[in-house]
Formats: structure tokens, sequence, C-alpha cells
């Protein structure tokens, strides 16, 4: 499960098997430039925390710790980036308000 995002300020790389995500800044191409590297855990499924927190919530009849509107965001962003990609263009995001 490899992520890479690639934006007009740099890019990131990350998988589900290594203990870190490494950030190329400005712009910078894997083939030419050392990336950052940012420890992350990998002991456990990158869902499980926000899976816990979402049934502790329910459970205890809390407020979810993340908003929907949160969600949203990551739904456009997404978008966005499918849609860069099959217009081999840049895509402006515009965030949904509150």
């Amino acid at each position: 499960m490899r992520t890479v995002l690639y934006g007009t300020m740099g890019t990131i790389i990350c998988d589900n098997t290594s203990d870190y995500i490494t950030l190329y800044e400005d712009s910078a191409t894997t083939e030419y430039y050392k990336g950052q590297k940012i420890d992350v855990r990998v002991d456990n499924h990158n869902c499980t925390a926000e899976i816990d927190a979402f049934v502790t919530a329910l459970l205890n009849d809390e407020p979810m710790p993340v908003s929907s509107m949160e969600g949203t965001k990551t739904v456009v962003v997404c978008c966005a980036s499918v849609q860069s990609m099959n217009e081999h263009r840049v895509i402006e995001i515009e965030y949904p308000e509150a």
C-alpha cells in the first residue's frame, strides 16, 4: 500500500511497511534529491487508531474526534488528485466552508 503525493511544493512518499515517510521539498524528484525521513509507527494497520477513536466516541456518547468537515476535506483532496492525474494538470483545491 504505497502512497505518493505530488504537489507544487514537494512530494510525500509513504507505505505501510516503512517506519517513516519521506518528504521531498520544493518539487524535488526522488531521482535527484535526498528526501527528509519522518518517523511514523507501523506496528498496526494504518486505520486501527481511527477506528478505536470512533468506536470509543460512540460507546461513550462523546463527540467524534474528527468532524465530518475534516472527512469532507479529505475526499476533496482525493478527488482533486484523481482529476489531476486524469487531466494531467494541477488542480486548485477549493475546500468547502463549515
